[in-house]
């Protein structure tokens, strides 16, 4: 074997034994949490006349995910509240689309979804907010079907709800995995709330702790 090859496979190994060695090393470390720009106070949250019922004051689903929250110390402020949502706000959602929807300034909203996200397993619902936060609309189904034979979690929408929460009141993005180079994260591992796909979802908060 000449001497170029030599060097050419030294470089080649050395190459992948790094990669190797920042990705081990990166699955050790403890997840940070993304800093947005976050609410400058906590927003009471309403329910749009037009929101589905599993969505609304009276569900626990909706009680569960306020409560996973509340106990990573993100809170809302006062009760939640029932009433009508003014169209008019232009937000991004977690593609990086534009949505003009439903919202209230200084609130944060839940309301009913377009047919656009159903049956999505990356997009049951959606958080649309702008940057900085001053309101945000979460966007739901009317009922949660997925075009998969996998079964969700048994208290999926529960589970979404938190989840979109986590986007639009904890201002937190989906990259809360281990990083692999500067500006590049792994998504978070199976079961973690955050996931972005509803089928590997679950109650998981690495990196979530207040």
């Amino acid at each position: 074997m000449d001497r170029k090859r030599v060097v050419f496979y030294a470089l080649l190994a050395g190459g992948v034994l790094m990669f190797v060695g920042i990705v081990a090393a990166n699955l050790f470390l403890e997840a940070e949490v993304p800093k947005g720009a976050g609410w400058e106070t906590p927003p009471a949250l309403r329910i749009c006349d037009t929101a589905p019922a599993w969505a609304g004051p009276d569900s626990p689903d909706l009680d569960r995910a306020l409560a996973f929250w509340r106990d990573h110390g993100v809170l809302i402020a006062g009760a939640v509240e029932r009433g009508p949502c003014p169209p008019g706000c232009t937000g991004v959602d977690e593609k990086g689309r534009e949505r003009v929807v439903s919202c209230v300034p200084g609130k944060l909203v839940i309301d009913l979804t377009d047919a656009v996200e159903a049956g999505n397993e990356d997009h049951v619902a959606a958080c649309i907010r702008p940057s900085p936060l001053s309101w945000g609309t979460i966007l739901v189904p009317s009922t949660i079907l997925l075009d998969s034979d996998e079964l969700p979690p048994a208290d999926v929408q529960a589970i979404v709800l938190a989840h979109e929460l986590g986007h639009c009141l904890a201002d937190r993005d989906h990259v809360l995995g281990p990083r692999l180079l500067p500006g590049l994260r792994l998504n978070p591992k199976t079961g973690h709330v955050l996931n972005p796909s509803i089928l590997k979802s679950g109650w998981g908060d690495e990196g979530l702790q207040p």
